[in-house]
């Protein structure tokens, strides 16, 4: 079966072609987890990969941030750091943040591979914890597939706060 279906296969004929995206204006996004597990590097270094997905209803919404917080002892903050934004205990399990909210502060920086000279591309700079307007429920591709590996609860933000902070 094809992934894509008849309607969708039509509409991507006569799109225009993209291969990117260009880097979102400096700010501060509600996010919500997606993915957060240890990551090695080619050198070898471990590190924490997390990736966050700009919550649906925001502007923006479904475009990605990745970042990646070392697991060496000298910045060993940042990953608490993390935990403590989302809420949760340094002994959760991935299943247990996933769906978590925070607000995410990007920057842009010159993306200085040969290959994409002159363009920009966006940072995390740091986590927050989330104090916005309460966020859609997230749910996992796994989850939507069926996989039961995920919570179907997800742990929400705390209420209050104002949209008009959000970009």
């Amino acid at each position: 079966m094809s992934i894509l279906d008849p309607n969708e296969q039509q509409a991507a004929e006569t799109a225009e072609v993209k291969t990117g995206y260009d880097a979102l204006p400096v700010g501060k996004y509600a996010c919500q987890l997606t993915e957060m597990h240890k990551h090695t590097n080619a050198v070898g270094n471990i590190s924490l990969k997390n990736v966050w997905r700009i919550a649906d209803g925001q502007k923006y919404a479904g475009r990605l941030f990745y970042n990646y917080a070392s697991l060496k002892p000298e910045y060993i903050g940042r990953v608490r750091g993390i935990y403590e934004a989302i809420g949760a205990p340094l002994s959760a399990e991935e299943s247990e943040v996933i769906g978590r909210a925070a607000w995410v502060h990007v920057g842009v920086k010159a993306d200085t591979r040969s290959d994409h000279m002159g363009d920009f591309e966006n940072k995390v700079k740091f986590v927050a914890k989330y104090d916005g307007a309460p966020l859609p429920s997230y749910i996992s591709p796994n989850a939507a597939a069926g996989d039961d590996s995920d919570l179907d609860d997800m742990f929400g933000p705390a209420e209050g706060g104002s949209e008009e902070d959000l970009v």
